[in-house]
């Protein structure tokens, strides 16, 4: 129903990372890398590993500008109710990091889900209460 969707996206939709312990957005994104990444110990904020998961640079949140706090969400929910396809999605999208060559032939995984994310919220016309058409 249109309206649960849209009481959804009041709340969640381009809300923009949070410093701040009570928010959890940190934990969040943490959390998402331990579903992409079971094994693997969690990068600080800022780490080249980030570009494992995808994001374009070491600064997670750098990427999540636009949508915000919805792509982690949206990525999270893929990896917790489809997590072979968010694996095989991901792992597909592995980048060679070797030294000095920034990609080898993949995509950033993460940063995909930012776009998928802003492409369906603009095709079907979405937005905040109170935005108005576009």
């Amino acid at each position: 129903e249109m309206a649960v969707l849209q009481a959804y996206l009041d709340v969640h939709m381009g809300v923009a990372f949070s410093e701040e312990d009570n928010i959890g957005h940190w934990d969040e994104i943490k959390a998402l890398w331990k579903l992409a990444f079971p094994d693997r110990e969690i990068p600080g904020r800022k780490d080249e590993q980030w570009k494992l998961l995808g994001f374009q640079g070491q600064d997670p949140v750098s990427d999540l500008r636009g949508v915000g706090m919805l792509t982690v969400r949206m990525l999270s929910f893929y990896a917790r109710n489809y997590p072979a396809d968010f694996q095989l999605g991901r792992t597909r999208a592995d980048m060679d990091l070797g030294p000095g060559t920034g990609t080898g032939g993949g995509y950033p995984f993460a940063c995909a889900g930012v776009n998928v994310c802003f492409l369906l919220i603009d095709a079907l016309q979405l937005r905040r209460s109170g935005e108005g058409n576009r």
